[in-house]
């Protein structure tokens, strides 16, 4: 994870959250 202090601060946790957790399932399905 990259900058997750700094995304929260300056409010883009929607952003962050819609961008890292789709991955994170992704990644799971396929393993």
């Amino acid at each position: 994870m990259t900058n997750v202090t700094t995304t929260l601060r300056t409010g883009g946790f929607k952003t962050w959250a819609a961008q890292t957790v789709p991955a994170g399932v992704y990644s799971r399905a396929r393993a």
